[in-house]
């Protein structure tokens, strides 16, 4: 599991401590003599031993958009954006996606639209999560 702070290093300490502090209490945390590197959530307030556990918060999935490879072929996809409603995708190639109402880059639609596969039920963001 990708971790959000470095804590190898001060800053990244503090980091996981200001979290926590601020009311994110799904702190994690690995017993460093273990070897197992694996963290799991912590039952009560942690005490900040550092010397003998690591503390830490799980990384937040980072939103990649879409390339060409990846872009959806569903035939009953739709995308809207706040500006110009929803629309079907007519075509699209290695750069661009273009509607009815013009064309738009995979950033672009990662970054303002949100896409729909069962006639806009549900509205997912534009791209692959990462973790």
């Amino acid at each position: 599991m990708k971790m959000k702070f470095a804590t190898s290093t001060l800053e990244g300490k503090i980091a996981v401590m200001e979290r926590y502090r601020q009311g994110f209490d799904r702190i994690l945390f690995t017993d460093i003599f273990s070897g197992c590197g694996e963290y799991k959530e912590h039952p009560t307030s942690p005490v900040w031993n550092w010397k003998d556990f690591d503390y830490n918060y799980p990384a937040e999935p980072k939103l990649v958009p879409w390339t060409f490879e990846t872009f959806p072929r569903d035939i009953n996809i739709f995308i809207r954006d706040n500006k110009r409603g929803m629309a079907r995708p007519c075509y699209f190639n290695q750069e661009y996606v273009w509607f009815v109402t013009g064309k738009f880059t995979y950033q672009h639609l990662a970054d303002h639209c949100e896409h729909s596969l069962d006639n806009g039920k549900t509205w997912q963001p534009c791209g692959t999560y990462e973790s």
